[in-house]
């Protein structure tokens, strides 16, 4: 179910009233969210309101998940010749997971159901308004997983290393998605959990067609004694048999035959310090997308100190440190550094 909205900035001042509860299966979430905007320029849509409602049980190792949502989304003014009105969107599912001790395998299977009462409804490319649209799209997807693991030493410790590939298939079929307009919806950024979600698009006004599988290997190394993970290290790509036809306004099919290919290590080099990094890497025009690097030194409570470095290719290229350290006579002292290479 979809949970942001998609155009938001701190032009736009929010208001927002909220309810939840949280069962043992049931949870219901109800949001009223309106914006004043200070620009002119940069809008939000509204939404009045927004009610979920999530309901998961199990029946003799079957897991099933319901997941219902309305939303009444209006522009606000200002936005000129927007569409604005209602979405309803309904997705059941089961899955049956089968686990032991070497590995899991679980097969998921459901059929989203959208419904729009629009008004205004103009899409790009079109001439006659479209208010009254529905899309039904069954999803199927196969998880699997295996584990393996030998005892190991290094530096006279002994540890566990583990090796734990991942194999992630999806299939959801093709359907013109081009009349319904964007209200909150837009591209998921790829990295080592997103590149396992059935849609790509954060929101439910696009769900892609897929035909795909995602495969992953991860690494770990952990302390036998303690039981503490030390090293762990993640490599994964995702590989389209099909291309990849539902887009957003103003973008294009993608025939791409697999994704960038991700990279992730983690280290506890000590009780103080962690080191965390991260890759995207585009093998089709050799360039590094993306290249996160964090260093954390933590040797007690209140006593902190981070470097970290951000790329993101023709974005940015920042180097960023924080510390906090205590003065005395209940004082600290805070610092942070934020530096743009590019700049």
């Amino acid at each position: 179910m979809a949970t942001r909205i998609q155009v938001t900035s701190r032009v736009n001042l929010q208001q927002m009233a909220y309810v939840n509860y949280g069962g043992e299966k049931v949870t219901f979430n109800g949001t009223v969210q309106r914006y004043q905007n200070l620009d002119n320029v940069s809008y939000a849509y509204q939404r009045l309101p927004q009610l979920t409602l999530t309901y998961n049980d199990e029946w003799k190792g079957f897991k099933t998940q319901t997941g219902a949502q309305y939303v009444n989304f209006q522009a606000m003014d200002g936005m000129i010749n927007a569409p604005s009105g209602s979405r309803l969107s309904f997705y059941p599912s089961v899955s049956y997971p089968m686990k032991n001790a070497y590995g899991y395998v679980t097969p998921k299977v459901g059929v989203q159901t959208i419904q729009y009462s629009l008004s205004n409804n103009t899409p790009f490319g079109y001439s006659q308004e479209y208010n009254q649209l529905n899309r039904t799209l069954p999803i199927v997807s196969l998880d699997s997983g295996m584990y393996f693991d030998r005892e190991t030493s290094l530096f006279d410790n002994t540890y566990t290393h583990t090796l734990e590939p991942r194999a992630y298939y999806v299939y959801i079929p093709y359907k013109d998605q081009s009349k319904i307009p964007i209200f909150d919806t837009s591209l998921n950024t790829l990295n080592q959990n997103s590149i396992f979600y059935e849609n790509q698009f954060s929101g439910d006004d696009r769900l892609n067609n897929a035909n795909q599988m995602t495969l992953a290997l991860t690494s770990r190394l952990i302390d036998s004694e303690t039981g503490i993970e030390r090293l762990s290290g993640t490599l994964g790509q995702r590989f389209y048999f099909e291309d990849q036809k539902v887009t957003l306004p103003y973008t294009t099919n993608s025939t791409r035959k697999s994704s960038d290919i991700l990279a992730g290590f983690t280290a506890r080099l000590s009780s103080r310090l962690n080191l965390d990094t991260f890759w995207q890497y585009d093998p089709d025009r050799g360039n590094m997308e993306r290249n996160n690097f964090l260093l954390r030194y933590n040797p007690e409570p209140g006593k902190s100190f981070s470097f970290g470095y951000r790329y993101t290719a023709n974005t940015l290229e920042q180097i960023d440190t924080a510390a906090q350290w205590p003065l005395g006579a209940g004082w600290y002292g805070i610092s942070r550094l934020n530096y743009s290479i590019r700049d």
